[in-house]
């Protein structure tokens, strides 16, 4: 019985080696001849997808005919045969000569490729000057080249806001005397801009319809006058009064049109009129949505300012006394011909900070 059950053992281990032995055996990976077989696709704006076959361990000296070069062996990859790619971007256009050699322990190949160039735009390049008049006319000049849209900005030194204007030569009137700087910023049609910046003087300024504040504000009693434009610059919404002493303050009404909420910058400028011409109605103002943001007086605004809710204080007074819709001339192209004074009574303790007690006339502009 045992020699039947050890030939039983001998006849399996047979056929398991004889059908181990019927599968074909795995042949090495054989390196052929190097073969330099240049593709390419060109796309927008001078931009170029540059590839060729390899196997692995190819070593290639790849010239794009721009100047850059590399140089590599092809090692860390996961199969033997496979296509390499490069993004490459020319400056100008023009013919550009790509060249291409491969080696490996089987010899050497070489190809080059010439490819044309078109697509290149070139860079605007953004530049003005202007004229000076009286009572702070501004006309600019626009010299750009190479440009298909504008964006201008006049900001009063010191300030973070100012008016803006995407006219190609527009007119401003500035109303406070002052250094200004006047932004351009050039478009070509893909999107990329050139910039200049220039500065100003202004002298003759008519000064007019500026914010003013009169009552208690901090250790300051007596009618202040304000030195911001008092705008909606972009859809926001800030009325500031200087304090002439160590503080501004600002008024926000958050959660409404007076400052960027959800898609409300995205109204018109009529549909913008309208909300502000039914907002601004006479009598309290529900103090949850005003904070009053105060902070040290610098040359230049930095930080954040900090904020006072009107409803942390339960005895504070805010409410609008008196509202005007006057002709409005047009600082600049895309201002409405329209606005609002309006006049604000204000009372609240900010504790440690101080007491504000008066009344706050602004005008409300419409971009």
């Amino acid at each position: 019985m045992k020699n039947i059950v050890a030939l039983s053992l001998i006849i399996l281990f047979m056929f398991s080696c004889k059908q181990e032995s019927s599968y074909p055996a795995i042949k090495p990976y054989e390196v052929k001849a190097p073969k330099a077989d240049i593709s390419y696709t060109l796309g927008a704006n001078g931009s170029a997808s540059i590839n060729f076959s390899f196997q692995k361990g190819d070593a290639f000296l790849l010239d794009f005919g721009n100047g850059e070069v590399i140089k590599d062996t092809i090692r860390k990859v996961l199969v033997n045969y496979g296509t390499w790619e490069r993004q490459v971007n020319y400056k100008a256009n023009g013919s550009y000569n790509v060249k291409l050699t491969v080696s490996n322990q089987k010899g050497v190949d070489s190809q080059q490729k010439l490819i044309y160039i078109s697509s290149v735009t070139p860079k605007p390049f953004a530049n003005f000057t202007y004229e000076t008049g009286t009572d702070g006319m501004l006309k600019t000049i626009n010299m750009s080249a190479l440009s298909t849209n504008y964006e201008w900005k006049l900001i009063k030194k010191g300030e973070y806001a100012g008016y803006t204007s995407k006219a190609e030569s527009p007119d401003f009137i500035i109303e406070n005397n002052g250094t200004y700087y006047l932004y351009l910023t050039a478009f070509n049609q893909h999107g990329v801009t050139h910039s200049r910046r220039d500065s100003l003087t202004v002298t003759n300024a008519k000064n007019t319809k500026r914010p003013t504040f009169e009552g208690a504000f901090f250790d300051k009693t007596g009618k202040l006058n304000g030195e911001g434009m008092n705008t909606f610059d972009e859809g926001w919404g800030m009325l500031m009064v200087s304090s002439n002493s160590c503080y501004n303050f600002v008024i926000k009404d958050v959660g409404s049109i007076f400052i960027i909420n959800g898609n409300s910058w995205r109204l018109t400028q009529e549909e913008r009129y309208s909300l502000l011409k039914n907002k601004l109605i006479t009598g309290p103002v529900d103090r949850k949505g005003w904070t009053i943001l105060f902070r040290e007086e610098k040359p230049v605004w930095s930080g954040i300012p900090e904020g006072f809710n009107l409803n942390r204080d339960p005895d504070s007074i805010f409410e609008i006394e008196e509202v005007k819709e006057i002709e409005q001339p047009r600082l600049f192209p895309e201002l409405k011909n329209k606005a609002f004074l309006v006049t604000f009574r204000i009372k609240v303790d900010l504790g440690v900070k101080g007491k504000i007690d008066g009344k706050l006339k602004v005008r409300y502009l419409i971009y």
